[in-house]
């Protein structure tokens, strides 16, 4: 009696949590209230295990249903009057994409784009090392790259803070993968030995010697 007395008095805070995880997690107010109440109902068999730590498990078991939720449906596309949403579009692409990930692999990518917790905050949730948490978002972070589009570059105003912002280019939070230009070595330089200016590698390296 005491146990569910206490389910009582945190069951609005918890329930709060677990729709707003949901919810930021499938971008649905409504299937997030869904989750939040298969998340309580769970939390109340499991209470006596639970109390203790009842934040936490609510958070890591909101995600796991929301996971769940996407994995289980159809892969979706965007509506066709929010293509030009680059949220709506990013988010329906990277949850597409988590339906791939390792259960781990999902929560920790989740935890950290999604519902926007911190390395330190996802690894006492999920009850796991922070090297492990690094791990996790790191392979989980280049599969799902592996999955996502292309993004399309913004365009640059021509000067190098423009070109700097336009190579952060981002897609729903997650970086995209930049490395050499096409044909290039890591220095910039094309199989012919010349710089990205044109110049060759010892016309470049004696200029100012």
């Amino acid at each position: 009696m005491k146990s569910r007395s206490k389910f009582d008095d945190a069951y609005v805070g918890l329930f709060t949590t677990a729709g707003r995880v949901a919810e930021r997690i499938l971008g649905d107010a409504s299937a997030g209230e869904d989750i939040a109440v298969e998340t309580l109902a769970r939390a109340l068999v499991s209470w006596r295990r639970v109390g203790g730590g009842a934040e936490p498990w609510v958070i890591r078991m909101a995600t796991n249903l929301s996971l769940d939720s996407v994995k289980h449906r159809r892969p979706r596309s965007a509506p066709a009057d929010a293509r030009s949403d680059d949220a709506v579009v990013g988010r329906v692409e990277v949850l597409d994409g988590l339906r791939h990930l390792s259960r781990r692999q999902g929560q920790v990518v989740t935890l950290h784009y999604l519902v926007g917790l911190s390395d330190e905050d996802i690894a006492g949730t999920l009850s796991i090392p922070g090297s492990e948490v690094t791990t996790h978002l790191e392979r989980g972070l280049l599969a799902l790259r592996d999955r996502l589009p292309p993004a399309e570059p913004a365009e640059s105003d021509g000067t190098a803070e423009g070109q700097a912002e336009t190579d952060r280019t981002t897609q729903d939070g997650v970086p995209a993968v930049r490395g050499p230009a096409a044909g290039r070595d890591p220095e910039g330089r094309d199989p012919e030995g010349r710089d990205p200016e044109g110049r060759d590698a010892e016309h470049h390296e004696g200029v100012g010697s």
